[in-house]
Protein backbone atom coordinates (compact mmCIF):
# COMPACT_ATOMS: atom_id res chain seq x y z
CA UNK A 1 0.00 0.00 0.00
CA UNK A 2 2.62 2.64 0.57
CA UNK A 3 4.21 2.08 -2.77
CA UNK A 4 1.27 2.25 -4.50
CA UNK A 5 1.09 5.97 -2.72
CA UNK A 6 4.54 6.67 -3.44
CA UNK A 7 4.12 5.80 -7.09
CA UNK A 8 1.08 7.69 -7.33
CA UNK A 9 2.88 10.81 -5.69
CA UNK A 10 5.75 9.86 -7.95
CA UNK A 11 3.71 10.11 -11.21
CA UNK A 12 1.29 13.16 -9.70
CA UNK A 13 4.52 14.92 -9.40
CA UNK A 14 5.23 14.11 -12.87
CA UNK A 15 2.32 15.92 -13.91
CA UNK A 16 2.69 18.77 -12.33
CA UNK A 17 5.92 19.64 -13.59
CA UNK A 18 4.46 19.35 -16.85
CA UNK A 19 1.62 21.42 -16.51
CA UNK A 20 2.56 23.89 -13.82
CA UNK A 21 5.51 26.28 -14.02
CA UNK A 22 5.41 26.37 -10.05
CA UNK A 23 3.69 28.38 -7.24
CA UNK A 24 3.22 31.24 -9.14
CA UNK A 25 1.78 30.18 -11.90
CA UNK A 26 -1.42 32.05 -13.73
CA UNK A 27 -3.42 29.23 -13.63
CA UNK A 28 -3.82 29.49 -9.84
CA UNK A 29 -4.74 33.11 -9.80
CA UNK A 30 -7.20 32.67 -6.81
CA UNK A 31 -5.89 29.78 -5.43
CA UNK A 32 -3.58 29.28 -2.23
CA UNK A 33 -1.83 27.12 -4.12
CA UNK A 34 1.73 25.69 -1.94
CA UNK A 35 4.62 23.49 -2.27
CA UNK A 36 5.06 20.62 0.33
CA UNK A 37 8.09 18.66 1.51
CA UNK A 38 7.98 15.99 -1.43
CA UNK A 39 7.73 18.65 -4.24
CA UNK A 40 3.52 18.05 -4.59
CA UNK A 41 1.44 21.34 -5.48
CA UNK A 42 -1.74 21.71 -3.08
CA UNK A 43 -4.43 23.92 -2.44
CA UNK A 44 -5.35 25.44 1.27
CA UNK A 45 -9.01 24.85 1.85
CA UNK A 46 -11.03 25.24 4.07
CA UNK A 47 -13.42 22.29 4.63
CA UNK A 48 -10.35 19.95 5.84
CA UNK A 49 -11.33 18.15 9.32
CA UNK A 50 -9.22 19.38 12.33
CA UNK A 51 -8.35 16.49 13.11
CA UNK A 52 -6.21 15.54 9.86
CA UNK A 53 -5.45 19.24 8.91
CA UNK A 54 -1.46 18.84 8.28
CA UNK A 55 0.69 19.17 5.04
CA UNK A 56 -0.53 16.25 3.41
CA UNK A 57 -4.29 16.52 4.29
CA UNK A 58 -4.94 19.52 1.57
CA UNK A 59 -5.80 18.04 -1.80
CA UNK A 60 -2.70 18.19 -4.93
CA UNK A 61 -3.61 20.58 -8.03
CA UNK A 62 -4.22 18.52 -11.12
CA UNK A 63 -4.62 19.85 -14.77
CA UNK A 64 -7.74 19.24 -16.53
CA UNK A 65 -6.53 16.94 -19.25
CA UNK A 66 -3.94 14.34 -19.29
CA UNK A 67 -3.62 11.70 -16.72
CA UNK A 68 -7.18 13.70 -14.73
CA UNK A 69 -9.48 12.10 -17.62
CA UNK A 70 -8.09 8.59 -16.54
CA UNK A 71 -8.74 9.31 -12.71
CA UNK A 72 -11.96 10.58 -13.41
CA UNK A 73 -12.58 7.23 -15.26
CA UNK A 74 -11.36 5.20 -12.31
CA UNK A 75 -13.39 6.93 -9.68
CA UNK A 76 -17.00 6.82 -11.84
CA UNK A 77 -16.61 3.14 -12.41
CA UNK A 78 -15.56 2.57 -8.37
CA UNK A 79 -18.71 5.08 -7.62
CA UNK A 80 -20.67 3.12 -9.71
CA UNK A 81 -21.27 5.37 -12.47
CA UNK A 82 -22.88 8.13 -10.20
CA UNK A 83 -23.61 11.65 -11.56
CA UNK A 84 -21.11 14.63 -12.01
CA UNK A 85 -22.16 16.08 -8.07
CA UNK A 86 -21.43 12.94 -6.30
CA UNK A 87 -18.25 12.53 -8.69
CA UNK A 88 -17.08 15.74 -7.70
CA UNK A 89 -17.37 15.74 -4.30
CA UNK A 90 -15.21 12.78 -3.85
CA UNK A 91 -12.55 13.50 -5.79
CA UNK A 92 -11.65 17.26 -3.73
CA UNK A 93 -11.53 15.48 -1.04
CA UNK A 94 -7.88 13.81 -2.62
CA UNK A 95 -7.41 16.09 -6.03
CA UNK A 96 -8.30 19.77 -6.79
CA UNK A 97 -8.66 19.61 -11.01
CA UNK A 98 -8.66 22.62 -12.32
CA UNK A 99 -12.32 23.82 -13.66
CA UNK A 100 -12.99 20.45 -11.91
CA UNK A 101 -17.08 20.66 -13.01
CA UNK A 102 -16.86 21.03 -16.99
CA UNK A 103 -13.83 18.89 -16.98
CA UNK A 104 -15.69 15.82 -15.50
CA UNK A 105 -18.90 16.37 -17.03
CA UNK A 106 -16.78 16.25 -20.34
CA UNK A 107 -15.19 12.83 -19.38
CA UNK A 108 -18.35 11.04 -18.24
CA UNK A 109 -20.30 12.12 -20.93
CA UNK A 110 -19.40 9.20 -23.67
CA UNK A 111 -19.82 6.44 -20.80
CA UNK A 112 -22.30 4.48 -23.00
CA UNK A 113 -23.48 2.69 -19.47
CA UNK A 114 -24.78 5.58 -17.99
CA UNK A 115 -26.44 7.30 -21.58
CA UNK A 116 -27.98 3.85 -22.06
CA UNK A 117 -29.97 4.15 -18.34
CA UNK A 118 -30.49 7.76 -17.83
CA UNK A 119 -31.84 8.28 -22.00
CA UNK A 120 -34.53 10.51 -21.87
CA UNK A 121 -37.92 8.92 -23.80
CA UNK A 122 -38.70 10.37 -27.23
CA UNK A 123 -40.92 13.66 -27.48
CA UNK A 124 -43.19 13.25 -30.33
CA UNK A 125 -45.03 16.20 -31.10
CA UNK A 126 -48.61 16.21 -31.18
CA UNK A 127 -50.86 16.55 -34.34
CA UNK A 128 -53.45 19.05 -35.39
CA UNK A 129 -56.81 17.57 -34.66
CA UNK A 130 -59.19 15.72 -37.20
CA UNK A 131 -61.10 17.24 -39.73
CA UNK A 132 -64.42 16.15 -37.41
CA UNK A 133 -63.18 17.90 -34.07
CA UNK A 134 -63.31 20.90 -35.32
CA UNK A 135 -66.18 20.95 -37.89
CA UNK A 136 -68.48 23.91 -37.42
CA UNK A 137 -71.77 22.42 -37.83
CA UNK A 138 -74.85 21.68 -34.96
CA UNK A 139 -74.10 19.94 -31.69
CA UNK A 140 -73.68 16.21 -31.99
CA UNK A 141 -73.25 16.72 -35.48
CA UNK A 142 -69.47 14.42 -35.27
CA UNK A 143 -71.02 12.07 -31.75
CA UNK A 144 -68.29 9.18 -30.21
CA UNK A 145 -70.21 6.90 -28.24
CA UNK A 146 -69.75 4.39 -25.58
CA UNK A 147 -71.28 1.63 -22.84
CA UNK A 148 -69.97 2.17 -19.32
CA UNK A 149 -71.29 -0.03 -16.17
CA UNK A 150 -72.83 -1.80 -15.19
CA UNK A 151 -74.35 -0.04 -12.05
CA UNK A 152 -76.40 -2.29 -9.28
CA UNK A 153 -79.75 -1.55 -8.40
CA UNK A 154 -82.48 -2.36 -5.82
CA UNK A 155 -83.68 -6.08 -6.61
CA UNK A 156 -80.16 -7.01 -8.07
CA UNK A 157 -80.95 -5.22 -11.11
CA UNK A 158 -78.12 -4.28 -13.54
CA UNK A 159 -78.18 -0.94 -15.65
CA UNK A 160 -75.43 0.20 -18.07
CA UNK A 161 -74.95 3.85 -19.52
CA UNK A 162 -74.63 4.72 -22.60
CA UNK A 163 -72.86 7.83 -23.42
CA UNK A 164 -73.34 10.30 -26.37
CA UNK A 165 -70.43 12.66 -26.99
CA UNK A 166 -70.27 15.72 -29.15
CA UNK A 167 -67.06 15.83 -30.64
CA UNK A 168 -67.00 19.62 -31.38
CA UNK A 169 -68.53 21.15 -28.60
CA UNK A 170 -67.57 18.59 -26.11
CA UNK A 171 -71.63 18.04 -24.59
CA UNK A 172 -72.61 14.77 -23.29
CA UNK A 173 -76.09 12.78 -23.13
CA UNK A 174 -76.52 9.91 -21.41
CA UNK A 175 -79.18 7.34 -21.87
CA UNK A 176 -80.27 4.04 -19.54
CA UNK A 177 -80.00 0.38 -20.92
CA UNK A 178 -80.59 -2.64 -19.55
CA UNK A 179 -78.98 -4.57 -21.16
CA UNK A 180 -76.06 -4.56 -23.76
CA UNK A 181 -77.64 -5.97 -26.60
CA UNK A 182 -77.82 -4.46 -29.72
CA UNK A 183 -81.72 -4.32 -29.64
CA UNK A 184 -80.96 -2.33 -26.10
CA UNK A 185 -78.31 0.09 -28.06
CA UNK A 186 -80.85 0.96 -30.68
CA UNK A 187 -83.36 1.77 -28.85
CA UNK A 188 -80.95 4.09 -26.87
CA UNK A 189 -80.08 5.66 -29.94
CA UNK A 190 -83.43 6.20 -30.76
CA UNK A 191 -83.92 8.29 -27.71
CA UNK A 192 -80.57 10.54 -28.52
CA UNK A 193 -81.58 11.00 -31.81
CA UNK A 194 -85.09 12.19 -30.81
CA UNK A 195 -83.87 14.54 -28.31
CA UNK A 196 -80.43 15.77 -29.46
CA UNK A 197 -81.06 15.79 -33.67
CA UNK A 198 -79.60 13.07 -35.95
CA UNK A 199 -75.64 13.10 -35.95
CA UNK A 200 -73.62 12.56 -39.31
CA UNK A 201 -70.64 10.74 -38.03
CA UNK A 202 -70.66 8.45 -35.19
CA UNK A 203 -67.48 7.21 -33.67
CA UNK A 204 -67.17 4.06 -31.50
CA UNK A 205 -64.76 1.01 -30.38
CA UNK A 206 -65.57 -2.48 -31.70
CA UNK A 207 -68.26 -3.36 -29.17
CA UNK A 208 -70.61 -6.37 -30.26
CA UNK A 209 -73.54 -4.14 -29.93
CA UNK A 210 -72.31 -1.34 -32.21
CA UNK A 211 -71.43 -3.17 -34.50
CA UNK A 212 -74.68 -5.29 -34.85
CA UNK A 213 -76.48 -1.62 -34.99
CA UNK A 214 -74.16 -0.59 -38.01
CA UNK A 215 -74.79 -3.81 -40.18
CA UNK A 216 -78.39 -3.86 -39.21
CA UNK A 217 -78.74 -0.46 -40.77
CA UNK A 218 -76.11 -1.16 -43.76
CA UNK A 219 -78.75 -3.46 -44.12
CA UNK A 220 -81.45 -1.47 -45.45
CA UNK A 221 -82.06 0.12 -48.57
CA UNK A 222 -80.34 3.58 -48.47
CA UNK A 223 -81.17 4.39 -52.18
CA UNK A 224 -85.22 4.39 -51.56
CA UNK A 225 -84.89 6.37 -47.71
CA UNK A 226 -82.60 9.44 -49.54
CA UNK A 227 -85.23 9.55 -52.16
CA UNK A 228 -88.36 9.62 -50.04
CA UNK A 229 -87.38 10.69 -46.36
CA UNK A 230 -84.38 13.70 -47.69
CA UNK A 231 -82.39 12.04 -44.57
CA UNK A 232 -78.46 10.61 -45.58
CA UNK A 233 -76.59 7.64 -43.95
CA UNK A 234 -74.74 7.87 -41.02
CA UNK A 235 -71.21 7.65 -41.45
CA UNK A 236 -70.05 4.90 -38.68
CA UNK A 237 -66.14 4.81 -38.06
CA UNK A 238 -64.80 2.45 -35.57
CA UNK A 239 -61.59 2.66 -34.14
CA UNK A 240 -59.04 -0.19 -35.01
CA UNK A 241 -59.60 -3.72 -33.07
CA UNK A 242 -56.69 -3.53 -30.48
CA UNK A 243 -56.40 0.28 -30.65
CA UNK A 244 -57.12 0.76 -26.84
CA UNK A 245 -55.60 4.31 -26.61
CA UNK A 246 -57.98 5.38 -29.42
CA UNK A 247 -61.27 7.40 -28.49
CA UNK A 248 -59.99 9.22 -25.75
CA UNK A 249 -62.57 12.29 -26.25
CA UNK A 250 -65.34 10.02 -25.43
CA UNK A 251 -63.39 8.01 -22.75
CA UNK A 252 -62.61 11.34 -21.00
CA UNK A 253 -65.99 12.05 -20.50
CA UNK A 254 -66.68 8.85 -19.10
CA UNK A 255 -64.14 9.33 -16.54
CA UNK A 256 -65.66 12.31 -15.28
CA UNK A 257 -69.51 11.13 -15.18
CA UNK A 258 -68.21 7.53 -13.00
CA UNK A 259 -66.42 10.35 -10.75
CA UNK A 260 -69.69 11.93 -10.04
CA UNK A 261 -71.38 8.77 -10.00
CA UNK A 262 -69.26 7.56 -7.30
CA UNK A 263 -69.36 10.38 -5.27
CA UNK A 264 -72.93 10.71 -5.08
CA UNK A 265 -74.06 6.94 -4.77
CA UNK A 266 -71.29 5.39 -2.95
CA UNK A 267 -72.27 1.83 -2.36
CA UNK A 268 -75.98 3.20 -2.17
CA UNK A 269 -78.32 1.05 -4.46
CA UNK A 270 -81.14 3.29 -5.97
CA UNK A 271 -84.02 2.60 -7.57
CA UNK A 272 -84.64 3.10 -11.48
CA UNK A 273 -86.60 6.62 -10.93
CA UNK A 274 -83.70 7.93 -9.52
CA UNK A 275 -81.12 6.87 -11.25
CA UNK A 276 -82.87 8.08 -14.27
CA UNK A 277 -83.26 11.51 -12.39
CA UNK A 278 -79.33 11.47 -11.25
CA UNK A 279 -78.26 10.72 -14.69
CA UNK A 280 -79.95 13.86 -15.71
CA UNK A 281 -77.99 15.71 -13.16
CA UNK A 282 -74.86 14.54 -13.86
CA UNK A 283 -75.64 15.37 -17.35
CA UNK A 284 -76.48 18.77 -16.41
CA UNK A 285 -73.10 19.35 -14.47
CA UNK A 286 -70.86 17.80 -17.34
CA UNK A 287 -72.78 20.24 -19.85
CA UNK A 288 -72.63 22.98 -17.47
CA UNK A 289 -68.54 22.89 -16.96
CA UNK A 290 -66.49 25.89 -18.56
CA UNK A 291 -64.46 24.93 -21.59
CA UNK A 292 -62.35 28.21 -21.22
CA UNK A 293 -60.61 29.83 -18.70
CA UNK A 294 -62.04 31.43 -15.55
CA UNK A 295 -60.67 34.77 -15.40
CA UNK A 296 -60.61 37.03 -11.86
CA UNK A 297 -60.92 39.74 -13.69
CA UNK A 298 -64.51 41.61 -13.74
CA UNK A 299 -63.97 43.12 -17.14
CA UNK A 300 -63.53 39.61 -18.51
CA UNK A 301 -66.65 37.66 -20.34
CA UNK A 302 -68.19 34.88 -18.80
CA UNK A 303 -66.59 31.12 -19.74
CA UNK A 304 -68.24 29.48 -22.66
CA UNK A 305 -69.48 26.14 -21.32
CA UNK A 306 -71.45 23.00 -23.80
CA UNK A 307 -75.24 24.40 -22.48
CA UNK A 308 -74.12 27.86 -23.71
CA UNK A 309 -73.20 26.09 -27.27
CA UNK A 310 -75.98 23.77 -27.98
CA UNK A 311 -78.88 24.99 -25.48
CA UNK A 312 -78.08 28.85 -25.30
CA UNK A 313 -78.71 28.57 -21.74
CA UNK A 314 -76.20 29.61 -18.80
CA UNK A 315 -77.89 26.85 -16.11
CA UNK A 316 -80.02 23.55 -16.34
CA UNK A 317 -80.14 23.33 -12.36
CA UNK A 318 -84.12 23.58 -10.02
CA UNK A 319 -83.65 24.30 -6.57
CA UNK A 320 -86.92 25.31 -6.44
CA UNK A 321 -88.12 21.77 -7.10
CA UNK A 322 -85.86 20.76 -4.00
CA UNK A 323 -88.11 23.61 -2.05
CA UNK A 324 -91.49 21.93 -3.32
CA UNK A 325 -90.27 18.24 -2.64
CA UNK A 326 -88.26 18.91 0.85
CA UNK A 327 -91.27 17.98 3.03
CA UNK A 328 -92.49 15.08 1.31
CA UNK A 329 -89.64 13.27 -0.20
CA UNK A 330 -88.82 10.15 0.67
CA UNK A 331 -85.84 9.79 3.16
CA UNK A 332 -83.89 7.55 0.80
CA UNK A 333 -84.16 10.55 -2.08
CA UNK A 334 -83.28 13.08 0.42
CA UNK A 335 -79.90 11.37 1.53
CA UNK A 336 -78.74 10.90 -2.45
CA UNK A 337 -79.70 14.61 -2.39
CA UNK A 338 -77.62 15.51 0.45
CA UNK A 339 -74.68 13.66 -0.79
CA UNK A 340 -75.21 15.40 -4.19
CA UNK A 341 -75.21 18.92 -1.85
CA UNK A 342 -71.84 18.18 -0.17
CA UNK A 343 -70.37 18.09 -4.03
CA UNK A 344 -71.88 21.99 -4.60
CA UNK A 345 -70.34 23.34 -1.27
CA UNK A 346 -69.08 26.77 -2.13
CA UNK A 347 -67.13 26.80 0.98
CA UNK A 348 -65.95 22.89 1.89
CA UNK A 349 -63.10 23.96 4.67
CA UNK A 350 -64.96 26.46 6.55
CA UNK A 351 -67.67 23.72 6.73
CA UNK A 352 -65.19 20.83 8.00
CA UNK A 353 -63.95 23.47 10.56
CA UNK A 354 -67.03 23.95 11.91
CA UNK A 355 -67.90 20.05 12.10
CA UNK A 356 -64.41 19.35 13.61
CA UNK A 357 -65.69 22.12 16.37
CA UNK A 358 -68.81 19.94 16.74
CA UNK A 359 -66.78 17.01 17.18
CA UNK A 360 -64.58 18.98 19.35
CA UNK A 361 -67.33 19.31 21.62
CA UNK A 362 -68.77 15.99 21.80
CA UNK A 363 -65.30 14.55 21.89
CA UNK A 364 -65.50 16.97 25.56
CA UNK A 365 -68.39 16.49 26.74
CA UNK A 366 -67.45 12.54 26.62
CA UNK A 367 -64.60 13.39 28.47
CA UNK A 368 -66.60 15.27 31.40
CA UNK A 369 -68.97 12.13 31.64
CA UNK A 370 -66.42 9.45 31.58
CA UNK A 371 -63.38 11.19 33.94
CA UNK A 372 -65.89 13.62 36.03
CA UNK A 373 -69.66 12.55 36.36
CA UNK A 374 -69.27 8.74 36.65
CA UNK A 375 -66.55 8.60 38.93
CA UNK A 376 -68.03 11.59 41.37
CA UNK A 377 -71.30 9.53 41.00
CA UNK A 378 -69.51 6.70 42.61
CA UNK A 379 -67.60 8.48 44.84
CA UNK A 380 -70.90 10.14 46.44
CA UNK A 381 -73.17 6.32 46.54
CA UNK A 382 -69.76 4.34 47.94
CA UNK A 383 -66.76 6.64 49.44
CA UNK A 384 -63.80 4.76 47.28
CA UNK A 385 -61.28 6.55 45.45
CA UNK A 386 -62.80 7.64 42.08
CA UNK A 387 -59.67 7.19 40.18
CA UNK A 388 -59.90 3.30 41.43
CA UNK A 389 -63.49 3.76 39.69
CA UNK A 390 -61.65 5.11 36.65
CA UNK A 391 -58.80 2.66 36.21
CA UNK A 392 -60.91 -0.76 36.67
CA UNK A 393 -63.12 0.66 34.02
CA UNK A 394 -60.50 1.99 31.42
CA UNK A 395 -60.92 -1.07 29.11
CA UNK A 396 -64.46 -1.03 29.28
CA UNK A 397 -64.05 2.40 27.82
CA UNK A 398 -61.64 1.93 25.24
CA UNK A 399 -63.79 -1.58 24.01
CA UNK A 400 -67.24 0.54 24.23
CA UNK A 401 -65.31 3.92 22.05
CA UNK A 402 -63.19 1.56 19.82
CA UNK A 403 -66.52 -1.08 18.51
CA UNK A 404 -69.83 1.04 18.98
CA UNK A 405 -71.03 -2.66 19.76
CA UNK A 406 -73.20 -3.44 22.85
CA UNK A 407 -72.12 -7.25 21.97
CA UNK A 408 -68.58 -6.51 22.87
CA UNK A 409 -69.02 -3.74 25.20
CA UNK A 410 -70.98 -5.90 27.76
CA UNK A 411 -68.55 -8.70 28.81
CA UNK A 412 -66.40 -6.14 29.16
CA UNK A 413 -68.03 -4.35 31.40
CA UNK A 414 -68.57 -7.28 33.75
CA UNK A 415 -65.03 -8.02 33.72
CA UNK A 416 -63.77 -4.66 34.94
CA UNK A 417 -66.26 -4.43 37.61
CA UNK A 418 -66.04 -8.10 38.88
CA UNK A 419 -61.99 -8.34 38.16
CA UNK A 420 -60.64 -4.88 38.64
CA UNK A 421 -63.38 -3.16 41.35
CA UNK A 422 -64.20 -6.26 42.98
CA UNK A 423 -68.22 -6.33 42.72
CA UNK A 424 -70.20 -9.48 43.46
CA UNK A 425 -71.45 -11.10 40.09
CA UNK A 426 -74.90 -11.36 41.61
CA UNK A 427 -74.41 -7.34 41.22
CA UNK A 428 -73.03 -7.05 37.97
CA UNK A 429 -75.43 -9.37 36.54
CA UNK A 430 -78.59 -7.15 38.26
CA UNK A 431 -77.10 -3.66 37.29
CA UNK A 432 -76.90 -4.46 33.23
CA UNK A 433 -77.47 -0.85 32.75
CA UNK A 434 -73.96 -0.33 33.48
CA UNK A 435 -72.99 -1.51 30.37
CA UNK A 436 -75.85 0.32 28.35
CA UNK A 437 -74.18 3.38 29.25
CA UNK A 438 -70.66 2.48 28.91
CA UNK A 439 -71.73 1.44 25.36
CA UNK A 440 -73.71 4.59 24.40
CA UNK A 441 -70.34 6.84 24.90
CA UNK A 442 -68.77 5.08 22.26
CA UNK A 443 -72.23 5.90 20.14
CA UNK A 444 -72.82 9.24 21.07
CA UNK A 445 -70.54 10.75 19.04
CA UNK A 446 -71.22 9.01 15.89
CA UNK A 447 -74.76 9.84 15.85
CA UNK A 448 -74.53 13.72 17.44
CA UNK A 449 -72.64 14.53 14.95
CA UNK A 450 -74.01 12.95 11.59
CA UNK A 451 -77.38 14.95 12.86
CA UNK A 452 -75.56 18.06 12.93
CA UNK A 453 -73.70 17.32 9.81
CA UNK A 454 -77.04 16.32 7.41
CA UNK A 455 -78.77 19.76 9.14
CA UNK A 456 -75.27 21.64 7.87
CA UNK A 457 -75.47 19.78 4.35
CA UNK A 458 -79.21 20.67 3.94
CA UNK A 459 -78.69 24.39 4.28
CA UNK A 460 -80.12 24.45 7.89
CA UNK A 461 -77.89 26.30 10.53
CA UNK A 462 -78.61 25.42 13.92
CA UNK A 463 -78.24 27.67 16.77
CA UNK A 464 -76.11 26.97 20.64
CA UNK A 465 -79.61 25.54 22.78
CA UNK A 466 -80.54 23.16 19.30
CA UNK A 467 -76.91 21.57 19.41
CA UNK A 468 -77.16 21.05 23.49
CA UNK A 469 -80.76 19.42 22.32
CA UNK A 470 -79.35 17.04 19.74
CA UNK A 471 -76.06 16.52 22.13
CA UNK A 472 -78.38 15.62 25.77
CA UNK A 473 -81.19 13.97 23.37
CA UNK A 474 -78.70 11.46 21.74
CA UNK A 475 -76.78 11.06 24.98
CA UNK A 476 -76.62 12.76 28.19
CA UNK A 477 -79.61 12.48 29.77
CA UNK A 478 -80.45 8.60 29.28
CA UNK A 479 -76.74 8.40 30.67
CA UNK A 480 -77.46 10.11 34.00
CA UNK A 481 -80.34 8.01 34.41
CA UNK A 482 -78.85 4.42 33.63
CA UNK A 483 -75.79 5.20 35.76
CA UNK A 484 -78.53 6.32 39.23
CA UNK A 485 -80.39 2.95 38.43
CA UNK A 486 -76.83 1.02 38.03
CA UNK A 487 -75.95 2.56 41.40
Amino acid sequence: MEEMTLAEERVIRLVQQCSFEGVKDKKFKNLRVYEDESGLLRVKCRFVPVEKVDAHSYPMVMPSNGVTGQLIWSYHRLMCHAGVQSLHANLRERYWILNSRRTIRNEIRPCARCRRFRAQPCYVEEGPLPKDRVRVGPAFDVTGVDMTGPLHLKGNKKYWIAIFTCATYRAIHLELCTSLTTETFIGAMRRFVARRGRPSTIYSDNGLNFVGCKNLFSSLDWNKIVEYGAINRISWKFNPPTACWWGGFWERMIGIVKQLLRSVLGSARVTNEELQTLLCDVEAVVNNRPLTYVSEDDDELAPLTPNKLINNCGSSILPEADEVERDSMVSRYRNMQASGNVMEMADVYSSVKQLGLYMFTVILGLIIHGAITLPLIYFVFTRNSPFTFFKGMLQAWITALGTASSAATLPMTFRCLEENLGIDKRVTRFVLPVGATVNMDGTALYEAVAAIFIAQVNNRMMGPIQLISIRYHWKYCSDVLLTCAAV
